[in-house]
């Protein structure tokens, strides 16, 4: 028996990333744009949302990119 079945995941259509400057995502203002008539259009077939918190550990100049 493999243990180890690999499995194809569904390949997103598309990708949005947000950034805030806030210590918790503002739930409610995000909850009125939602229910614009613009989001509305947008994300009427939405078939699936994630959202991920990442906290910023630290900023690498761009002289660093090569070093990491």
């Amino acid at each position: 028996m493999n243990e180890f079945a690999r499995s194809v995941p569904d390949i997103p259509k598309f990708l949005a990333l947000h950034e805030f400057e806030c210590e918790a995502l503002p739930w409610e203002e995000l909850g009125a744009s939602a229910k614009t008539e613009w989001a509305e259009k947008v994300m009427g077939a939405l078939v699936k949302s994630e959202v991920g918190w990442f906290v910023e550990r630290r900023v690498y100049a761009e002289g660093e990119w090569d070093n990491r």
